[in-house]
């Protein structure tokens, strides 16, 4: 019965640790978009991403934003996440107005 028992706690043990490392890669997947992209971007946290003080209010959204567009003060473009989703800040007034006009047909809601 001791060693059924032990058996059995390894075996859960053993789904329990492959299911926690298979989600660890995933996200370690998702959150590497930016980087595989050569686009600058802030290190995102899990489970939240970029977001976490705006999902726990701490801070209003247009404080996070301000946050994140003044720590890249040189680049036109910066990727975020929001939870596992990657997103795009665009700070050069010619490229939103490139996306906004000429691309808006293309841009995925």
């Amino acid at each position: 019965m001791g060693l059924l028992f032990l058996s059995d706690c390894l075996q859960w043990l053993t789904i329990a640790v492959v299911l926690i490392m298979s989600v660890w890669y995933y996200c370690m997947y998702k959150y590497s978009f930016w980087k595989e992209k050569g686009v600058k971007f802030m290190k995102p946290m899990f489970p939240f991403g970029n977001v976490r003080d705006r999902i726990l209010l701490r801070k209003p959204l247009a404080e996070a934003i301000k946050k994140l567009y003044d720590e890249f003060p040189e680049e036109p473009y910066v990727g975020l996440y929001q939870f596992l989703s990657p997103m795009l800040l665009i700070r050069d007034p010619e490229l939103i107005k490139q996306v906004m006009v000429k691309d808006f047909s293309y841009c995925q809601v």
